[in-house]
């Protein structure tokens, strides 16, 4: 289930484009090692580190304004292709900025993170939580930046839409199976409610006549106990005679019937 939750798919919003030049050559190496990340782990951990290490191969796209960027996260969601992750300029004119564009497309995938790429303080810590509130869905990232940087939000942003998709999709599967259950117990309470009013049907005072057994229903009407109890429980009947009646018959006892031979 998780290894079809990988997502790699990138989306670059800049209105400059040597900025999503810069981008891709960062993030386009599947297949190489990367010596500066190679060479940033050996400082910490010295030789033991692997002599290579392979970044995920990032599913690239374009967006040079915001309602572009828009458009494209809703095409992906269409497609079932949805974006992970999103590095994102602040200024672009003369469009939507960076703060207003993931505003509009929260409203569409609300699961995509951003790291906010800017030069400038366009926008304080403080404004940005009185916009989106305590999220954890954007990180800022400022120019001009390190490519180890980019690398590494790009590897644990796209890590963590895995994480966060997997989440979602168990607590969905663990409704689908409340769901079930409510059902199922729903039903057997119902069932149990039906047994416990055809009991009940059966209980107390059963108007009975002396003579000819016959039962009186709610409407008044005698019938034979086999039909009474029949339209009120679920039980069935089957005839025969008891031994003290074949005794009777036997002997003639019965007025109206001749002995059994």
């Amino acid at each position: 289930m998780t290894d079809s939750l990988e997502n790699h798919s990138i989306l670059l919003v800049d209105d400059h484009r040597p900025i999503h030049e810069d981008f891709r050559s960062i993030l386009n190496t599947q297949g190489q090692s990367s010596e500066r990340l190679e060479a940033l782990e050996s400082s910490f951990f010295g030789d033991a580190v692997l002599p290579s290490l392979l970044l995920p191969k990032y599913e690239l796209d374009s967006a040079f304004q915001g309602q572009e960027a828009l458009h494209k996260v809703e095409a992906a969601l269409q497609a079932g292709r949805p974006y992970a992750l999103g590095f994102i300029d602040v200024r672009m004119p003369p469009g939507w900025d960076g703060i207003e564009t993931i505003q509009h497309i929260w409203d569409a995938d609300a699961d995509m993170q951003f790291v906010i790429c800017t030069a400038y303080a366009d926008y304080t810590w403080e404004e940005i939580f009185k916009r989106f509130g305590n999220t954890e869905r954007v990180v800022f990232l400022r120019k001009p930046f390190d490519q180890t940087e980019v690398r590494q939000l790009a590897c644990t942003l796209t890590a963590k839409w895995k994480h966060s998709a997997t989440a979602k999709l168990r607590r969905q599967e663990l409704e689908v199976m409340v769901e079930q259950r409510t059902q199922e117990l729903t039903r057997t309470v119902s069932e149990l409610q039906e047994a416990l009013q055809n009991v009940k049907t059966l209980s107390g005072l059963i108007p009975i006549c002396a003579s000819c057994k016959k039962v009186r229903d709610d409407k008044g009407f005698w019938g034979r106990v086999e039909a009474y109890v029949s339209q009120r429980t679920t039980a069935k009947f089957t005839h025969g005679v008891c031994p003290d009646c074949v005794a009777k018959f036997l002997a003639g006892g019965d007025k109206g019937n001749p002995p059994l031979t």
